[in-house]
Formats: C-alpha cells, sequence, structure tokens
C-alpha cells in the first residue's frame, strides 16, 4: 500500500527513535518505509535547493570578496567548481545552469579571466579544464558556440602560464 505525502508527513512528529519502529507491526513497518523514501526524496529536493542558493550566492558577489585574498582566493573559486563538479557526479543536483553562469562569469568574460590569471594561472587554467571536463561529463551540455569559447580560453590560459602566449 502506497500512502501519500499528506497521510505521511503528519505522521513524521511522532516517531522519536528507532526502538519505536521495532514495536510496529508489518503495516507500521510498511509505512515506516514510505516515510524513509519520502525524507530520501525530501532530502535531495532540499539538497538541489541549496545548490542552487549556494550557485547564486557564490556566483554573484562572493568571489570579488575572494579575490582580496589573491591567489588563495582564486584557488577557492576553483576549489567551489571542482566542489559543484562532485555535487553533480554524487547527487545528479546541480542544474546546467550554474556551469554556464560559472562559465560566463569566470572563463568566458575576459576581464575576469585575464583577472584570476594574474592572480593565479594554475587554478585559472584547473577552472577552466573542470568546466569542460563538467561538459564531458554531460553534466551540462553548452551550445557549440559556448564550448569553443571555453576551449579556446582554457587554452590560452594553457598558453600564458607556459609563457606560449604574446602578452
Amino acid at each position: 500500500m502506497r500512502y501519500s505525502q499528506k497521510e505521511i508527513v503528519p505522521k513524521l512528529h511522532p516517531i522519536q527513535t528507532l526502538e519505536e519502529l521495532s514495536l510496529w507491526n508489518k503495516e507500521d513497518f510498511e509505512r515506516a518505509m514510505e516515510i524513509v523514501e519520502l525524507l530520501v526524496a525530501c532530502s535531495w529536493h532540499s539538497f538541489k535547493i541549496q545548490v542552487t542558493e549556494v550557485a547564486h550566492v557564490r556566483v554573484g558577489k562572493w568571489f570579488e570578496g575572494m579575490l582580496k585574498h589573491g591567489a588563495e582566493g582564486v584557488r577557492q573559486i576553483e576549489a567551489h567548481v571542482t566542489n559543484t563538479m562532485g555535487w553533480s557526479a554524487t547527487t545528479g543536483q546541480v542544474d546546467p545552469w550554474v556551469y554556464q553562469r560559472i562559465s560566463e562569469t569566470f572563463v568566458l568574460d575576459e576581464d575576469m579571466r585575464k583577472r584570476l590569471a594574474a592572480l593565479n594561472p594554475e587554478a585559472s587554467v584547473r577552472m577552466a579544464n573542470r568546466l569542460l571536463e563538467a561538459s564531458d561529463r554531460a553534466y551540462w551540455t553548452p551550445d557549440d558556440e559556448t564550448l569553443a569559447a571555453l576551449q579556446g580560453a582554457a587554452d590560452d590560459l594553457e598558453d600564458q602560464m607556459e609563457g606560449i602566449a604574446a602578452e
């Protein structure tokens, strides 16, 4: 028997301990499993909301404060990109627009890309490559123009770091 959310949610509060669950009969136990399924679903939904909120905040004004810390600030921004990719790998709860916004803000914006590369060229290259890897893993599917621009920016960053590009 399946329970609806309206039937289960009011029953969540009385559950206090695992010992209480052990006293339930088969029907109660099945109800408990329904509750667990609902809680897991709610947790993933909450996690997705949290990822979205973090993306909005961090791609907003958060990075300006990070950049005041120089190379370490850029490393922290790159770590945020890496963590976002980890969330995609483990939860599948990161919307594609998050990667698009990160790309536009940190890599595709030429002034920002130069600013980041001047402070920490290694982290800047890793960030661009992480975004390309996220595309390769199908965590997001940028249009051909965006993907080409991202690849070009990554190549430029690597060339600058290796001293190949003319300044």
